[in-house]
C-alpha cells in the first residue's frame, strides 16, 4: 500500500496537467502570463516551505522538491519565475529581522510573489550593484543586469556588493 501524496503535490499535478503543460510551448514563445502566476498563487504552492504560523505548509524538503520537479516538467518558464519566490521565503523563515513579520505571511499565502536579483554578485570584481549602509537601512546603486520576474513579482530580494 502506498501513502497518499501530500495535498500540495496533488495541487501541483493538477496545475501542471490542467494549465501549465498544455500551454508550455506558447509560454516559451510569448512569456509567462500573469494568469499563470495567479494560478500558482491560488494553488497554495508558494507557502510549501513556509512555517505554519505564517500560513505556510511547513512541508518536508522532499515535498518541496517533488513540487518543483512537477512544475519544471510541465512549463519550465513558469517554474523558473515561481521557484525564485522560495528563496526569500526560506530566508525570512530563518530571519529575526522585523521584515519577517511584515512579509512572511503574505509571501506564504500567495498574497505577495517574490523574485530574486542577485546573480550579478558573481561578476566580482565588477560591481553592477553596490550596497552601502545608511542610518535607516541600505542604499542600492547600479543596474541589475537580469531579473526574471519583472512585471510578475510584487517584491524582490536584491543583493549588492
Amino acid at each position: 500500500m502506498t501513502a497518499a501524496p501530500h495535498p500540495l503535490v496533488s495541487a501541483a499535478h493538477a496545475l501542471a496537467d490542467d494549465l501549465l503543460a498544455p500551454n508550455a510551448a506558447r509560454v516559451d514563445q510569448e512569456g509567462v502570463p500573469a494568469s499563470h502566476i495567479e494560478a500558482v498563487r491560488r494553488s497554495g504552492l508558494l507557502g510549501v516551505s513556509a512555517p505554519k504560523e505564517y500560513g505556510g505548509a511547513d512541508a518536508p524538503d522532499s515535498v518541496a522538491r517533488e513540487i518543483q520537479e512537477i512544475l519544471a516538467g510541465a512549463c519550465c518558464s513558469t517554474w523558473f519565475v515561481q521557484t525564485q519566490h522560495h528563496t526569500p521565503v526560506r530566508l525570512l523563515a530563518k530571519s529575526e529581522l522585523p521584515v519577517r513579520e511584515r512579509l512572511l505571511g503574505p509571501l506564504a499565502s500567495g498574497g505577495l510573489m517574490a523574485g530574486i536579483a542577485y546573480a550579478h554578485v558573481r561578476a566580482f570584481p565588477r560591481v553592477p550593484v553596490r550596497a552601502t549602509t545608511e542610518r535607516d537601512g541600505w542604499r542600492f546603486e547600479g543596474t541589475v543586469p537580469w531579473y526574471t520576474g519583472w512585471g510578475l513579482n510584487d517584491v524582490m530580494l536584491l543583493a549588492g556588493v
